[in-house]
């Protein structure tokens, strides 16, 4: 375990949003947190990073470095990708550089500058860049939300296969239940709020041998659902 949340309250004027929430985050897995909007997923990630502190609770942690991938590429401009990935790490290592950049399909785009790249090929950058920090811990807040089907399913494998070589802990907030059964090792699926852990569910298929035609993966999917559809109706 690389980082533990016991018993967090987090509350937001007279908004109730986390509720006595406890995670576990341990090394070389994907958590995905799956959940209704609004119900504090971000804030969860903002709280591990240390970007706001909880209300109640106790944050156990051993971690050095943490990487954040907003749902923004927040590339600079007026650098290329190449320097965009280069500008983490003071000691620039161009054998990894040029390794990230064609592990994320963008050899050829090095000199290219942000508004020469589509929304995918800049979120591949941003996503280079957080690997290139060799972070221990990589939280990601929808990465993907803005991306269609097609990019979604080409950017899962390329985050498959970073993941697979950097082994760093990532913890990826998502609405599409379809990411977080392809990505996660373990799917924490979130109440209404006040908020509080409905179900976690360990997936012990390696990711790169998952699909949505696979039946065990499909009947993940559907019971994420139905647990999601019933927190819904009860929180009407």
């Amino acid at each position: 375990m690389i980082c533990k949340l016991k018993g967090i309250y987090k509350r937001f004027d007279n908004l109730d949003v986390l509720n006595k929430l406890d995670l576990d985050i341990n090394k070389e897995e994907i958590i995905c947190i799956v959940g209704p909007s609004g119900c504090g997923k971000s804030t969860i990630l903002n709280i591990i990073s240390g970007l706001i502190e909880p209300d109640k609770g106790d944050i156990i942690s051993n971690l050095d470095s943490v990487g954040y991938v907003f749902q923004e590429d927040r590339l600079l401009p007026f650098k290329t990708v190449y320097e965009n990935i280069a500008i983490v790490d003071k000691e620039k290592n161009h054998e990894k550089i040029m390794e990230l950049i064609n592990d994320v399909g963008l050899n050829g785009f090095e000199h290219s500058y942000p508004n020469k790249l589509s929304g995918g090929m800049r979120q591949r950058c941003s996503i280079a860049r957080a690997f290139y920090f060799n972070c221990e811990i990589l939280l990601m807040d929808e990465p993907f939300k803005s991306l269609d089907y097609n990019l979604k399913v080409n950017m899962i494998e390329y985050l498959i296969k970073l993941w697979d070589k950097s082994k760093s802990s990532i913890v990826f907030v998502t609405h599409n239940i379809d990411e977080a059964v392809l990505l996660g090792s373990r799917v924490v699926v979130l109440s209404n709020r006040p908020t509080s852990i409905l179900k976690t569910f360990n997936i012990d298929i390696h990711q790169s041998k998952r699909s949505l035609t696979n039946e065990y993966i499909t009947n993940l999917r559907n019971e994420i659902i139905d647990i999601l559809s019933i927190s819904n109706n009860e929180g009407e």
